[in-house]
Order: structure tokens, then sequence, then C-alpha cells
């Protein structure tokens, strides 16, 4: 299952993106470690997600 589309059209803004997933797949996920660092958008990724290029994003890692 993609999970992309059902999430891009959830409240990214205003909820917790770990509790949309559980909500979308209908499962728990359990605990993780997850590191998170701002990066900068390559022109790529930026045209993808429509924004400028350069534009200040979050990466994580689990």
């Amino acid at each position: 299952m993609y999970l992309e589309r059902p999430l891009l059209d959830r409240d990214l803004a205003h909820r917790d993106v770990f509790d949309l997933i559980e909500e979308t797949t209908g499962h728990r996920l359990g605990s993780a470690e997850v590191t998170v660092h701002a990066i900068t958008a390559e022109p790529g990724t930026a045209r993808l997600l429509e924004i400028p290029a350069g534009a200040a994003l979050f990466a994580s890692t689990a």
C-alpha cells in the first residue's frame, strides 16, 4: 500500500504524522527511534514538492 497520496490529503500541519499513518493503515506502528534534521530542497525534490529550490525541509531517518 502506498501511503503518500492518502497522507498528502490529510492535515499534516496540525496532526502527528505517525497517528495519521496508523489511521490510514489501520495498524499500530509500535515504537522507533527517529532522527530529524533540517535540509534544503534540491531542484528535483523542489519540483516534486512544488516548492522553491533551496527551501527549508525536515528530513528523518529511522
